[in-house]
């Protein structure tokens, strides 16, 4: 192929991008159920850094539907910690969780932690409407000692303006866990958060994306046809009108 032709064949590809026939995106899809919180950078802190408390007690997840969730730091005069819970009594909200040892005769339930990618369906072996995100005694933290470590929490809830129809998230988290209850080094940092469309079990960091209506479907992908067909035509002729000069 002569550099003309690869210069034709670059435009082809060129002008179907722009009728949309090469990786088509509908910008019509309905993203009314679905939600992305975007970065966040401001009140987005819940605990406890080397004893000074940090800007935000609770935080509170906007979600659809009656019952929200919200992750809050508690303490008492042996423990405390960051904790990820249900708003109040009403509706229904659950967070992934685990089984850690505070010593060899007590169990607490802990939020699991976990990596990207992972599912409602493939991490979630046990879920309450609480769990404790970091947790500090007299003698230091308990579970494992975090620093800045990123990892996701996984959650479900009904959304009552769905016909209580199951929604699943994941909420990004930056965490310290470390120092003890006297000297308190315990902080969530909440980088941001997202659920998916009814029953859809969105990935862990996977940001939720608009199903087109099949109506703007046939639409777009009509006119992308016509505009692709004529694209097509007008590559052809300059083909020919190359192999001719």
């Amino acid at each position: 192929m002569n550099s003309t032709s690869q210069i034709r064949s670059r435009r082809l590809l060129t002008i179907l991008a722009g009728t949309g026939t090469v990786g088509m995106v509908s910008q019509d899809a309905d993203a009314a159920d679905l939600f992305y919180s975007g970065i966040l950078t401001t009140n987005n802190v819940v605990g406890w850094a080397n004893n000074v408390a940090l800007s935000t007690d609770p935080f509170n997840l906007t979600i659809q539907g009656l019952a929200g969730g919200k992750i809050t730091k508690s303490a008492s005069s042996t423990f405390a910690g960051v904790v990820i819970a249900q708003v109040d009594a009403n509706g229904y909200f659950r967070v992934a969780t685990s089984t850690r040892k505070i010593n060899t005769n007590s169990l607490f339930t802990a939020a699991k932690l976990n990596a990207a990618g992972k599912t409602w369906a493939t991490a979630a072996t046990k879920t309450k409407n609480y769990g404790k995100i970091g947790l500090l005694n007299p003698a230091g933290n308990v579970g494992p000692s975090l620093t800045n470590q990123q990892s996701y929490l996984l959650f479900e809830f009904k959304d009552s303006t769905a016909g209580n129809g199951m929604r699943y998230g994941w909420i990004d988290a930056t965490i310290n866990n470390n120092g003890n209850n006297a000297n308190r080094n315990v902080n969530v940092t909440i980088n941001s958060y997202a659920w998916g469309a009814v029953d859809q079990k969105l990935g862990a960091g996977v940001i939720p994306q608009p199903v087109p209506e099949p109506s703007t479907l046939v639409t777009s992908g009509i006119a992308a046809l016509a505009g692709g067909a004529v694209a097509l035509r007008r590559w052809r002729r300059e083909r020919k009108q190359d192999a001719v000069a």
